[in-house]
């Protein structure tokens, strides 16, 4: 693991979101350069109160927030009361602070510390033999580090509260970023660098309700963006997240009992099967019933087997019985689970059986194509032995259109897998199909 990088002032500057005060931090930056200490810390603090202003401007100009618009509003009331105080401005850093999510309690500590010494360098200290304050050269780097993380480098979004502005934003992009790498990419650019771990974990946990539980017609539209949102940020830290959810289960385990919310659910428990030991006897059998009546969710659902073996093999037994019917989706999700467990071949087995049970020409159709020919470079002697017994005995695999071109691939896979001891003579169902 490479080393961690030094903190670089040009390359945090270059993230400021706001043209203006990117050109008002270079004038600080230029005095801290030269070595004019006093003069950046003056100038720093100037720009971290025009910044503030910037962004609550930008919400209510652009985005008519109504939180934004009060503290702009109480603030001009102040400056006018007393035009010659400066007090406004850590009253301003104060009311931001205290109603909206863009600095945190220990962020205005730090900036509250650079007023201190913004006072210190523009005013003689009569105590001390009317000299200026002179701070080192650390202490205003550190000032110059505080404001670009904890500020100058956050969007405005950050100044509404998160949560409305982190959905508001996924239903605006939905429609562009329709791949998760791309919409991660933009989560890890805008959000993800100026959100504490406890702000991930309330946009989580309130993500979850709208994903899982509530059922109206805007979580409808918006359910698969929140969803992928969702589990972007689980993958980020999902111990911390699990350990969140353990300390809430009553509320985590409060969940729909069926439609895309409880289908979103079985998604996410396929690939964090260990969430679902973390919920609620009472969320447990609400997802064990919709599995009852929904071979396409249940057939992934190992989780609630236990093993990933002993759930193949009870879908096997099903397929064998023809007391099952699941689509190419639901059973790739099967195989790719078996597969990282090693039982790949009897899940490929369960597509065999099911294509060899086909009722009708149609679905024969649609099994071949879905269950059984994603597999045929990789299927095994016993799964091909057992497809070509049961064509022998359903003429509604046998007698269909599409069987000259499905079984000549079947065929293909025969001979790779037993070479010129294949003859498909001994299957004279099959071989007349060819």
């Amino acid at each position: 693991m490479s080393p961690p990088r030094d903190f670089s002032i040009e390359m945090a500057a270059e993230r400021i979101v706001d043209a203006r005060t990117r050109d008002y931090f270079r004038e600080a930056y230029n005095s801290y350069s030269n070595g004019n200490y006093r003069s950046a810390v003056v100038m720093l603090w100037s720009v971290v109160v025009c910044d503030v202003l910037f962004k609550l401007d930008e919400l209510r100009s652009l985005h008519s927030d109504k939180t934004a618009e009060a503290i702009l509003t109480e603030i001009e009331d102040q400056q006018k009361k007393n035009p010659k105080s400066p007090e406004w401005e850590l009253s301003l850093l104060e009311k931001v602070r205290d109603r909206t999510s863009l600095i945190d309690l220990t962020e205005f500590g730090n900036l509250a510390f650079l007023q201190q010494h913004r006072h210190l360098s523009a005013h003689p200290v009569l105590t001390t033999g009317y000299t200026l304050f002179s701070p080192t050269r650390e202490a205003v780097r550190a000032h110059i580090r505080s404001a670009l993380e904890g500020l100058l480098t956050k969007p405005s979004v950050m100044t509404k509260k998160v949560f409305n502005a982190f959905v508001e934003d996924l239903e605006h992009i939905q429609n562009v970023l329709v791949d998760d790498v791309g919409l991660r990419k933009y989560l890890e650019s805008k959000y993800f660098p100026h959100m504490l771990p406890h702000v991930e974990d309330s946009i989580f946990r309130s993500l979850w309700r709208l994903v899982f539980k509530v059922a109206d017609a805007s979580c409808e539209k918006n359910r698969d963006i929140n969803f992928r949102a969702l589990r972007i940020l689980l993958g980020r830290r999902a111990q911390e997240i699990a350990t969140g959810i353990q300390a809430e289960r009553e509320y985590y385990s409060s969940i729909a009992s069926s439609g895309t919310p409880m289908e979103k659910i079985f998604e996410l428990l396929g690939e964090y099967p260990q969430l679902y030991s973390l919920l609620t006897d009472a969320a447990r059998v609400l997802i064990q019933g919709y599995a009852r009546q929904n071979d396409n969710q249940a057939i992934s659902a190992w989780f609630i087997s236990g093993s990933v073996g002993g759930h193949v093999s009870v879908f096997l037994e099903r397929a064998k019985s023809g007391a099952l019917n699941v689509g190419r989706a639901s059973h790739s999700r099967l195989v790719s689970i078996a597969a990282v467990e090693g039982f790949r071949e009897q899940a490929i087995e369960v597509g065999v059986h099911l294509y060899v049970k086909s009722k009708n020409f149609d679905v024969a159709d649609e099994r071949f194509s879905g269950l059984v020919e994603p597999y045929l470079d990789v299927i095994a002697a016993d799964q091909l032995l057992i497809c070509l017994q049961g064509i022998e005995v359903n003429n509604q695999t046998y007698w269909r259109g599409r069987a000259k071109i499905d079984h000549g691939l079947l065929n293909d896979a025969c001979v790779r897998v037993w070479g010129s001891a294949f003859n498909p003579a001994q299957y004279p169902h099959f071989a007349s199909s060819l």
